[in-house]
């Protein structure tokens, strides 16, 4: 019992150099399957993410946690148009090329690891 209290989860991923990818794409798919099980646990509530300079790392997440969303109710996605959508809020997000690959990185992760990640609802 929260007694009127509020539940706050909070992901804090420290691999990841800023102005660059992470190490590991499947650490990031892992990422996005924690906080979709929060959500499920504890209720939709804010999502908020943030790295130091508010545009390429957070761009970068956002744009692959809306791409794997759109695949589990689509069964498509384009990576071109996603990251497009998002920059029409902030434009800085996914800040470089580099990034912009790692978004088919992380997503072709998923794909590869489909039967690891089948519970990934």
């Amino acid at each position: 019992d929260l007694s009127g209290g509020q539940v706050v989860n909070i992901f804090h991923y420290t691999k990841w150099p800023d102005h660059q990818i992470p190490p590991d794409a499947d650490a990031i798919i892992t990422l996005t399957s924690l906080v979709e099980n929060s959500i499920k646990n504890y209720g939709l509530g804010p999502i908020i993410v943030v790295c130091s300079d508010g545009a390429g790392r957070t761009g970068t997440y956002i744009a692959i946690s809306n791409l794997l969303e759109r695949m589990k109710i689509e069964q498509a996605m384009d990576v071109f148009q996603a990251i497009k959508m998002i920059r029409g809020t902030r434009p800085q997000f996914v800040e470089n090329a580099e990034q912009y690959k790692f978004c088919y990185t992380a997503i072709m992760a998923y794909l590869d690891g489909f039967s690891d990640y089948a519970n990934f609802e």
